[in-house]
């Protein structure tokens, strides 16, 4: 890859600001004392970058006044609005719908239009969102990929060309695609070592085996790397992994029962059990509906750590869990893909994982 000089940063950082509004037309700029002074480089630094802005006609040097945004800069076809396309597999108040706001707020900030499509967990509804938005000729693609057995090949086709796209939330394994989401195998991590700390090693993991993605994989990456350091062997017989119901059939009160039967009996089969681990915030709905229906509460009979979803909920009993930091995910999306719009030839591939947070509610007994 070509190397990048420093009045070339500085060039392409001022080029994305006019371009994004931040300095209107004729707007006046940094001066070359005040560029030196931000970016701790030499007076020809400083004037090559303002040489390189006026040579493309985004400024308009004024002796004696300072450089100003030119009304040229109109004539410049990077300066027409960008559109984004956004594709979401699916999103709930639990985790989707936070990353899914900010993410249209920081792309909108950056003057750049958003088109939305929903792919309902179907590889061919991601296929079609995917096709309509590149007939559109949108100039980018943010993905949060389906679950699906095999790779969408439309993804694997698009991974191909110079269209920027960024994965979000689910990466997928041989699509070489920038990839901003949780670190997970972390935070199952420390879920477990939480529990285990606590005393507790008899702990049952919920979560559907049903579903199969990056991140529910991950978590269960950590959650073995926990009980090998801690010198203990899960025991998968205490695991509830059954599930019917999904977001998409919450409503439907008897997949609802049955799950919940499922988990009853469960727990009276494994009276050993002293602490539950959910990876996602249905399933931890689903515990304390059946805890409820056993006259059991948590932490007196049971610990339970969880993920996600809203702290405080006047339906259930506050319990601890790991939260997903979906602003800062919807930040660096926007920030790589602002910085892929200034630069397209730019083929640099990056996966960069968000740390989680564990926020203690109290629903840990110690032993």
């Amino acid at each position: 890859m070509k190397k990048e000089y420093l009045y070339e940063k500085i060039y392409t950082e001022f080029k994305n600001e006019i371009l994004c509004g931040k300095y209107k037309l004729g707007e006046q700029i940094p001066t070359e004392k005040e560029i030196i002074q931000r970016y701790s480089v030499s007076r020809l630094t400083a004037k090559n970058a303002i040489n390189l802005l006026a040579e493309e006609g985004l400024v308009s040097r004024m002796p004696g006044k300072g450089t100003f945004v030119s009304l040229d800069v109109l004539n410049i076809v990077n300066v027409s609005k960008r559109t984004v396309g956004l594709i979401f597999s699916g999103f709930s108040d639990s985790f989707g719908t936070t990353l899914l706001k900010e993410l249209i707020h920081q792309l909108e900030n950056n003057n750049i239009n958003v088109l939305f499509k929903f792919s309902s967990e179907s590889q061919e509804k991601e296929t079609a969102a995917i096709n309509e938005l590149i007939r559109l000729n949108v100039d980018a693609l943010v993905i949060l990929p389906v679950e699906a057995e095999f790779h969408n090949p439309t993804l694997l086709k698009i991974s191909l060309s110079n269209l920027p796209v960024v994965l979000v939330d689910r990466y997928l394994n041989g699509i070489d695609l920038p990839y901003v989401g949780s670190d997970n195998v972390q935070a199952a991590y420390q879920g477990i070592a939480t529990l285990i700390e606590h005393g507790h090693q008899h702990i049952s993991i919920l979560y559907s085996s049903k579903i199969d993605n990056s991140s529910i994989q991950n978590r269960l990456k950590g959650i073995d790397q926990s009980f090998s350091d801690h010198q203990m062997i899960p025991n998968t017989n205490l695991w509830i992994t059954d599930f019917k119901t999904n977001y998409n059939s919450i409503f439907e009160n008897s997949l609802l029962k049955k799950d919940i039967k499922t988990i009853t009996n469960h727990i009276n089969e494994h009276p050993e059990i002293t602490a539950f681990f959910a990876l996602d915030y249905l399933c931890s709905e689903l515990l304390l509906l059946s805890l409820e229906s056993l006259n059991q509460i948590i932490p007196d009979n049971f610990s339970l750590i969880g993920f996600d979803g809203p702290l405080i909920s006047s339906a259930l009993p506050k319990f601890s869990r790991i939260i997903q930091n979906e602003i800062k995910i919807a930040i660096n999306v926007s920030k790589i893909i602002v910085e892929r719009l200034a630069n397209k030839n730019d083929t640099a591939k990056n996966k960069l994982l968000i740390p989680t947070a564990y926020i203690d509610l109290g629903s840990v007994r110690q032993l």
